[in-house]
């Protein structure tokens, strides 16, 4: 597993990442962008994606 600085970087090197985030709900990105700094890879982003779609 690939671990990056933030959120920003992860997207930069990992396009499937990217999109997986772009198809998220508006409120799920929104979420996600405010703990960018804690988002170190595509598991953080899953979990993170998990966590913030079930208290939508």
């Amino acid at each position: 597993m690939n671990i990056y600085s933030d959120m920003y970087s992860l997207f930069a090197e990992d396009k499937d990442a990217k999109k997986y985030f772009e198809a998220l709900s508006e409120n799920t990105q929104k979420q996600i962008i405010m703990r960018a700094n804690s988002v170190n890879s595509f598991d953080d982003l899953l979990e993170y994606a998990d966590q913030y779609s079930c208290e939508g």
